[in-house]
C-alpha cells in the first residue's frame, strides 16, 4: 500500500511540474537557461579538472605520496590514513562536490571504510574557496568582516569534523598511527591502472558525473518555476526559497533585495552551511551505487547549518 502511495504521489508531482511548465513556456525556458549557464559557465571549468586530476590520482594510488606534507599535521588530528586526509584537502581545497566524489571512489576502490566514508562526508562536501571568494563575497554578500564569514565557511565544518572524530566516530574508526597496521577489507580489489586507463578511466567517469549535475541544476531551476510563479509578489521569500532550492539562481535574485545585515548573513551562510537541495540531490546521484547513508549526510549538514547560525546569532554585535 505504502509502495502504491508513494508511486501515485510521485507520478502527480512530476506530472504537476510538466503542466506547469507547459503552462509557463516562455518563463521556464529562462530558468532553464539559467541553470544551463551556470553549470557551463562555473561548473564545468573549476570542477571538471579536478574531477579529471583526482582520478588519475586515485586510480594510480598517488594519494599517500602527495598527501605526505598535509599529514604531518593533519594526521595527528583527525587521526585517519593518508586517502582520508585526502578527501579532507580536496574537500576544502576544491569544494563541491569534490568532497564527495572522493569519498565514494575511495570507498568503491576500497581505499577507506565505509565508517570512514560517511565521516568524511559529513564535512567535507561544503562549497569550494573559488565559488565563496569569488561570486559570494565579490558580488552577492559585501561583508565587512571577511575573516569571520570565512571561519563560517571553512572554519565550522573542519571543527565539527574534529568533534566528531573524537565523539561519534571514535569507536567506529580506530585510531592509530602507521598505515600499515591499518586492515581495510577491499569492496572490489581491482586490477593495477595503467596511465592512459586511468587518464581514460578518470575522464569517462567525470564527463557522465558533470553532466549529470548540469541535469540536477536544469531540473531544479525549473521546479523554483513554481514558487516564483506563486510567490513573485513576495520577492523577499521567494529569493530566499529559491536559494534553499538552487543557491546560485537564488543568490543572484537576493543580491538586489533589501534587508538587513542580519538577516542577509542569516540565509547567505545558513544556505551555504546547508548546500541547498540540488546540491543534495547532486550527492546523491553521485554515492547512489554505495551503500553510504544519505540520511546521515542530510542530518550532518543540517546540523552544521544549525550550529552557523548559531554562532552568527552569538557574535552579531561583534561582527555587524
Amino acid at each position: 500500500m505504502k509502495t502504491l502511495l508513494k508511486k501515485v504521489a510521485l507520478t502527480c508531482g512530476i506530472a504537476f511540474l510538466m503542466v506547469f511548465v507547459l503552462i509557463h513556456g516562455k518563463i521556464a525556458k529562462e530558468f532553464a537557461t539559467l541553470g544551463l549557464m551556470t553549470w557551463y559557465e562555473h561548473m564545468i571549468p573549476t570542477l571538471l579538472p579536478f574531477m579529471i586530476f583526482s582520478g588519475i590520482l586515485i586510480r594510480l594510488d598517488l594519494i599517500k605520496l602527495l598527501m605526505k606534507p598535509f599529514s604531518f599535521f593533519l594526521k595527528p588530528l583527525f587521526r585517519i590514513n593518508s586517502y582520508g586526509i585526502y578527501v579532507i584537502v580536496m574537500g576544502f581545497l576544491c569544494g563541491f562536490p569534490i568532497g564527495a566524489k572522493n569519498c565514494a571512489e575511495l570507498y568503491k576502490n576500497g581505499k577507506i571504510t565505509k565508517e570512514e566514508a560517511e565521516y568524511l562526508l559529513a564535512f567535507t562536501n561544503n562549497i569550494g574557496p573559488t565559488y565563496f571568494f569569488t561570486f559570494v563575497l565579490s558580488d552577492i554578500y559585501k561583508t565587512k568582516t571577511p575573516a569571520f564569514s570565512s571561519f563560517l565557511m571553512f572554519g565550522i565544518p573542519f571543527l565539527y569534523g574534529l568533534f566528531l572524530r573524537y565523539t561519534l566516530y571514535r569507536k567506529k574508526i580506530p585510531f592509530y598511527k602507521k598505515e600499515d597496521k591499518k586492515t581495510i577489507t577491499l569492496l572490489s580489489k581491482k586490477p593495477a591502472y595503467s596511465l592512459f586507463e586511468a587518464l581514460d578511466s578518470s575522464i569517462t567517469a567525470s564527463l557522465v558525473q558533470i553532466a549529470m549535475l548540469g541535469g540536477y541544476m536544469i531540473l531544479f531551476n525549473l521546479i523554483v518555476l513554481i514558487p516564483f510563479t506563486l510567490l513573485k509578489a513576495n520577492n523577499n521569500f521567494y529569493g530566499s526559497i529559491h536559494s534553499i532550492l538552487e543557491i546560485s539562481g537564488g543568490f543572484a535574485i537576493i543580491k538586489h533585495q533589501e534587508m538587513s545585515d542580519l538577516t542577509r548573513m542569516l540565509l547567505v551562510h545558513g544556505v551555504l552551511s546547508f548546500n541547498g537541495f540540488c546540491c543534495f540531490a547532486q550527492t546523491m546521484n553521485i554515492i547512489q551505487n554505495t551503500n553510504l547513508s544519505g540520511g546521515k549526510y542530510f542530518w550532518h549538514k543540517l546540523v552544521t547549518c544549525g550550529i552557523t547560525l548559531l554562532v552568527i546569532m552569538v557574535f552579531q554585535n561583534m561582527v555587524l
